[in-house]
């Protein structure tokens, strides 16, 4: 009995799961699709996109983790593929959320310091249908003091990049140099080794072109020149040694793509196994960069005697940042930065471990989640009291971490409370995106309010088939915000909140019609959505899984982790976008717009345009909705209202 309850469970898990596969099978398909192609779905093949997990080396499903707190940073091996249209639709001009002006210079010409895989020739791409939009697919490997990572990511011809698979090995190369001043025989055999892997998954992926950088403890090492030479041999490819400042400006680059920032300059801080780099920039323009000797397998191999940390070892680490930064700091303070940045793997490892401290929810990552300087102290505390079997037990903990982080910790806390740094905001990009935005992509990069746009205007034309319909219920939602303002009485901010759900409301109809509000909240929820916080990402999923009754229901984790201000904005803002997708139900922008009276403690709603009409189950809907979010009724005046057949 018990088996088959088994069996059963795992049929309907499998039953639940198709419509996400079939929609990933036909965004790959090379076949014609008479449904997709037809007027009623006007999905043009190129914007399809597919995103499946194919089985990594030792046989397991790519993008799972064996970690119970889960894997939000550094999946061993991370699949996905993404292919995306040109930027122009000319129906959105003038939305709120419009793309920005496509790029007419085109994609940017390789750099010199990459090189070709299939002798120049590009391969299509997989899953492409007719000419691809793609100017490449290209692949970097980063070889770093404590390890070795591999992207893989397509470029765009509107310059934007898509990751499509990361891989990663740690080799800790930065304590041996920190210990002896050069690498060993058997540890460049393991480097050797990991490099091969890596490009070898690279050419896989369908790379056609690649580009290595080796980063602080190959550049300190003293036979460094001997590894190079054999990494390169390994790798197939050059090996480029950046210097302290490169690495320093393509980490930068890389958060600028990543995170949506207000205009004024901010500091970055990428903290890897044998440096920590400051940059100081706003926008795409870097201002000022340092690098310094800090880095975490570098001041462990150092100045750590034991396991849990003394109070020697940590007060020889912390006067070794400060000794090293203290000069440095009065530099950062003429550059005025308003907002710190995090990168880097064990600053991001971490914000992990707090973040996940009683967490019922999380989004696919945590790019652009912010944290107190005082919890990442009570981080550190707790980090170094402990011995490494019950920091192996913390929520969050990486096996792969677990030896050095109190080490990170104490460094990452002196380093905040140096700068006297409140907050800190972690960004999922880095160096490797840097690299490849610098080689092929920076024509077009997208910065703050652009970078939201531009994700939504993607994800949009990837999932909806009703771009034109999204775009004038967005028009219709806008108007409603602004005439309702004395009712709902929300941060006039929250305006963009809801013009993003209303392009993304019908997203969810890329993987089924029905119940495309549920589908569309998990889009939504897993997409990786740059230049959103992750609760904007938790109200954007809210908005979409609750707007077709405009009423939020209960037990959905991402509403429920929004504090309660946050859960009033999704309540007004669901009701609102409930009735301006009404208006358009029939989805010939028949509605030209709604004015709104609010007297005596109604609103009356008068419709514009050519004969106008609503369903009675939409209008009752809505007065519930209104009444409820509200405590304030609602009437409609120059609509039709039939009834259902």
């Amino acid at each position: 009995m018990g088996e088959s309850l088994d069996l059963a469970n795992e049929s309907r898990a499998a039953i639940e799961a198709l419509p996400y596969l079939f929609v990933a099978l036909a965004a790959g398909s090379q076949c014609e699709n008479p449904l997709l192609d037809s007027p009623r779905f006007p999905l043009d093949r190129q914007s399809r996109s597919r995103d499946l997990s194919p089985l990594d080396d030792a046989g397991n499903e790519s993008g799972t983790s064996s970690d119970p707190a889960g894997d939000l940073f550094e999946s061993d091996t991370f699949i996905t593929h993404h292919e995306d249209p040109p930027l122009d639709r000319s129906e959105h001009l003038g939305h709120p959320f419009s793309p920005p002006a496509p790029n007419t210079t085109g994609a940017r010409l390789p750099s010199e310091r990459c090189v070709s895989l299939h002798g120049g020739t590009r391969r299509p791409k997989p899953g492409a249908c007719g000419d691809s939009l793609l100017a490449m697919r290209v692949s970097i490997l980063d070889l770093g003091s404590n390890s070795f990572r591999l992207l893989v990511a397509d470029v765009a011809a509107d310059g934007a990049i898509h990751p499509v698979l990361r891989a990663r090995e740690f080799i800790h190369l930065g304590s041996e140099v920190a210990a002896t001043g050069f690498l060993a025989d058997d540890v460049i055999e393991r480097a050797v080794g990991a490099v091969g892997h890596l490009a070898g998954l690279g050419i896989r992926a369908g790379a056609e072109r690649s580009m290595a950088v080796a980063t602080s403890a190959i550049r300190d090492a003293s036979n460094g020149t001997e590894v190079v030479a054999r990494l390169q041999e390994a790798a197939g490819i050059p090996v480029r040694v950046i210097d302290g400042q490169e690495e320093a400006r393509l980490g930068f680059l890389g958060v600028a793509s990543s995170i949506a920032l207000p205009t004024g300059p901010h500091l970055v801080l990428d903290l890897g196994g044998g440096s920590l780099e400051l940059a100081v920039g706003s926008g795409a323009t870097l201002l000022w960069a340092e690098s310094t000797e800090l880095g975490v397998s570098r001041l462990w191999a150092e100045f750590v005697t034991g396991d849990p940390l003394s109070d020697r070892d940590i007060d020889r680490l912390e006067k070794r940042v400060r000794s090293t930064l203290e000069p440095i700091v009065p530099q950062v303070r003429r550059l005025d930065p308003q907002w710190c940045v995090s990168i880097g793997g064990p600053s991001r490892a971490l914000i992990q471990m707090v973040l996940q401290t009683g967490a019922t929810w999380q989004p696919a990552t945590l790019n652009q989640a912010w944290v107190t300087a005082a919890d990442l102290r009570d981080l550190r505390d707790r980090l170094v009291s402990l011995p490494l079997e019950e920091r192996l037990a913390m929520p969050g903990m990486k096996p792969s971490r677990a030896e050095q982080i109190p080490t990170a910790a104490v460094i990452v806390a002196t380093v905040l409370d140096l700068l006297e740094v409140d907050r800190t905001v972690v960004s999922y990009w880095g160096l490797r995106e840097g690299a490849i935005l610098d080689a092929y992509g920076d024509a077009a990069l997208a910065f703050g309010q652009q970078l939201r746009l531009a994700s939504v205007s993607r994800m949009e034309r990837r999932f909806s088939p009703h771009a034109v319909h999204n775009a004038h219920v967005g028009g219709l939602a806008a108007s409603l915000f602004d005439q309702l303002s004395e009712v709902h009485q929300l941060d006039p901010a929250a305006a963009d909140l809801l013009a993003a759900a209303a392009r993304l409301h019908t997203i969810g109809i890329g993987v089924g019609f029905r119940g495309h509000h549920r589908h569309g909240a998990y889009l939504i929820e897993n997409s990786e959505l740059r230049g959103f916080e992750p609760s904007e990402i938790a109200v954007l999923a809210s908005i979409v899984r609750f707007h077709r009754r405009g009423i939020v229901g209960s037990n959905y984790p991402p509403f429920e982790t929004l504090d309660a201000e946050q859960q009033r904005c999704v309540r007004g803002l669901a009701a609102i976008l409930h009735l301006a997708d009404a208006a358009d139900r029939g989805l010939d922008q028949s509605v030209a717009g709604i004015d709104l009276k609010v007297s005596n403690g109604d609103v009356v709603a008068s419709f514009r345009g050519a004969d106008p009409e609503l369903r009675r189950d939409w209008v009752e809907s809505a007065e519930a909705a209104f009444h409820q979010v509200f405590d304030i009724g609602l009437s409609f005046v120059g609509v039709r209202v039939i009834d259902s057949f």
